[in-house]
């Protein structure tokens, strides 16, 4: 597993889990697969024990 540090210089207007799959964005098609990032970002963020407020 690699880790992306969220660092408000990164790219503030995306969210957070866009930030994590930030180059490695998960599709279905030619559109995001917004609901599999969102999942697995959350899933990755509780491993670590951070709590965004989601």
């Amino acid at each position: 597993m690699e880790v992306v540090y969220q660092d408000l210089a990164l790219v503030s207007q995306l969210p957070v889990y866009r930030n994590i799959f930030l180059g490695f964005e998960k599709r279905r098609g030619i559109l995001l697969d917004k609901k599999t990032m969102k999942n697995e970002s959350k899933r990755m963020l509780k491993e670590f024990g951070i709590d965004i407020g989601t």
